[in-house]
């Protein structure tokens, strides 16, 4: 799965979420984000210069427990690809979905983490 910032920000800044999440991110067998994820995961939760080295060292520490990899952008030609086919005009949203593709996996969701498996009818 591809940790967008988005997520990783949710995980991060709030640790009852990344607690109840926990069991779903162990139970995945690859685990990516790109350098894009974690520089908008930075700049969301560190304000200021010293700030943002504290949410570095913050970021990265997720990033070892939850043994996420940090992985290379995809070349251009296939960021290019990804926004002539995409229908959302959002860039950032393109550009995650355009790494998750390319590492062949899923844009891993949070909703879907924290939701309880459906109740047993026995």
């Amino acid at each position: 799965m591809y940790f967008d910032a988005e997520t990783l920000t949710k995980l991060i800044s709030d640790p009852q979420t990344a607690e109840n999440a926990a069991p779903a991110i162990d139970a995945l067998n690859k685990r990516f984000t790109s350098a894009l994820a974690v520089v908008q995961t930075i700049l969301s939760l560190g304000k200021g210069q010293e700030g943002r080295q504290q949410v570095e060292q913050q970021v990265q520490a997720f990033l070892d427990a939850a043994k996420i990899e940090q992985r290379d952008l995809p070349p251009s030609n296939k960021l290019i690809e990804a926004a002539m086919l995409s229908e959302d005009g959002d860039t950032i949203a393109v550009l995650n979905k355009a790494c998750a593709d390319y590492y062949e996996v899923e844009v891993f969701s949070l909703g879907d983490a924290l939701t309880p498996p459906p109740a047993s009818d026995e």
